[in-house]
């Protein structure tokens, strides 16, 4: 692993790169990395002690050999399911790899800086529930290019589940589109549940939406139970439901009609490890997202006619 003097895209600042990280994670893993990201960068501020970083590197390799054998278990449980085609699911998971680059980022004490941009050519867009995760964004003429930034919370150590598990599988299928703003996230009169008609969608609902698709994607992946009523990172059984049937209408034929019957049937309390429901619910996502893809870095949430065009072309 080489360690190179760098400058942060995202902010401008100085700091180390360490290379080759995500070559020295599949190595680790017998040479398999097809569910890690492409492109997978560590970079520390000049305080930060190389040895620190290769002892994340090192701790990362061990919790990826768990990691990636309870993936490749889930992957197999979905797939024997019936609701795909042999090696679809695997197809799907491993080809939007490209789409964000995961940034792993050492500040000396934790946390992840919010960067001045006078220009507003770079800036960072925090997660709304966890302040050290967030989107990294650099304007170059008429592109912009994201990362998946993660660093861990302020004077705590990494913590390789929320850290690490989720944020590698955001990065290599799932990735987390520019235009989510922590506020919509936050604020309850955005919520999907008081949608009744598609007239009704503003970008907020949408912003909402595609947000909570790549989070449905990497919990029903990873078998990640989240602490609600509905053991998802949608807390509100009532916007479960409005997001199935506001999917079913933007996205017909698609599967949220069987979501939709799995979400009854479970009344919105998911077993994540016990049950197939949130695999129900999860698999129009999933074959839904690369499509979707296609928006993970625009400054602006797409329309619901720019949705329903993206689909019609990836299907055409």
């Amino acid at each position: 692993m080489k360690r190179i003097k760098a400058i942060l895209p995202w902010s401008g600042g100085e700091a180390f790169e360490y290379i080759e990280v995500r070559e020295h994670w599949a190595e680790r893993l017998g040479g398999d990395g097809r569910f890690l990201p492409d492109r997978v960068g560590i970079y520390g501020d000049a305080g930060v002690p190389a040895s620190s970083v290769e002892e994340f590197v090192d701790e990362a390799s061990r919790f990826f050999l768990r990691e990636m054998a309870v993936r490749s278990a889930r992957v197999r449980r979905m797939a024997g399911t019936g609701h795909f085609e042999p090696h679809e699911l695997e197809e799907l998971l491993t080809a939007q790899r490209h789409r964000q680059s995961w940034a792993i980022y050492f500040t000396e004490n934790g946390g992840l800086p919010m960067p001045d941009s006078p220009d507003g050519r770079r800036g960072v867009i925090p997660c709304s529930s966890m302040r050290n995760h967030g989107v990294g964004w650099l304007r170059g003429g008429e592109r912009i290019e994201t990362w998946l930034l993660t660093a861990r919370k302020p004077g705590e150590e990494w913590d390789m589940d929320s850290d690490v598990g989720h944020e590698s599988a955001h990065a290599a299928f799932a990735p987390v589109p520019l235009f989510v703003e922590p506020g919509v996230m936050e604020n309850v009169p955005f919520s999907l549940a008081d949608v009744r008609d598609l007239k009704e969608l503003r970008p907020e609902h949408l912003v909402r939406l595609l947000y909570f698709y790549s989070e449905l994607a990497v919990v029903a992946i990873r078998g990640e139970s989240r602490p609600t009523h509905t053991r998802l990172p949608i807390g509100d059984p009532e916007e479960v439901f409005g997001l199935v049937a506001i999917s079913e209408e933007l996205f017909p034929d698609s599967g949220f009609a069987q979501a939709k019957r799995a979400c009854e049937r479970a009344n919105a309390h998911f077993d994540l490890e016990e049950s197939d429901a949130i695999f129900d619910l999860a698999t129009p996502v999933l074959r839904l997202l690369p499509r979707l893809n296609v928006f993970v870095n625009a400054v602006a949430p797409p329309t619901v006619e720019d949705l329903k065009d993206a689909v019609k072309l990836a299907a055409a």
